[in-house]
């Protein structure tokens, strides 16, 4: 829709459709549609604010665009982080765009937090900003993963609250429609495959 060299075209390489693009496609009813995605939890919505491009792809937006994680083109991430916290699922029944759910929730509920888009960026991933610090969310379907760096312990301690706050609320959600079964977990060692499970109050 758009020249190759086009602002609106090169942000569809980090999932991301501008509100300029999406009129593009829908004509005078791109909103509707837009809204229809979002009902859907297919796309999240992000003011310009919310959105942090690494220092080699530093675009200025001004308006509102759509993160939809399933239009990245890069293959996903298949291996496991063994440092990394983790949300398992019931099997049978994992929540789908769970990036789309968690992102809508972990922005709201976070005043500062952002997403951040690289070159780099995979299509199960979704790496955020919060304190100053980046972490990144890798969906492997009934378990999701979230790697957090080496930082200060009450940074540490405040990022995984806001996580796993942010998780509930996307679970809750969830429960709503039907029963399903989750929890937190860690590898036990470097060596080991089997999970520490956190205790049910997380």
């Amino acid at each position: 829709f758009y020249p190759v060299d086009d602002l609106h075209s090169k942000l569809q390489q980090f999932g991301i459709v501008s509100s300029e693009t999406a009129e593009n496609i829908f004509k005078e009813h791109w909103e509707f549609f837009m809204e229809v995605l979002i009902s859907a939890n297919l796309v999240v919505k992000l003011d310009p604010d919310k959105i942090s491009f690494s220092d080699t792809t530093q675009y200025i937006l001004q308006s509102s665009c759509y993160y939809i994680p399933i239009a990245f083109t890069t293959p996903p991430i298949l291996t496991c982080d063994r440092s990394a916290l983790h949300l398992q699922m019931s099997v049978d029944f994992p929540v789908t765009h769970f990036q789309v759910h968690f992102t809508r929730h972990f922005l709201a509920y976070n005043s500062g937090a952002k997403v951040f888009f690289t070159e780099c960026n995979q299509m199960n991933a979704t790496t955020y900003v919060y304190e100053g610090i980046h972490f990144d969310l890798i969906h492997h379907g009934e378990d999701i993963e979230f790697c957090i760096p080496d930082c200060d312990e009450q940074i540490t301690l405040n990022m995984c609250t806001a996580i796993i706050n942010s998780c509930h609320e996307v679970i809750e959600e969830q429960l709503m429609k039907r029963s399903f079964e989750f929890n937190f977990s860690i590898i036990c060692s470097a060596e080991s495959k089997r999970r520490h499970l956190l205790p049910d109050d997380v």
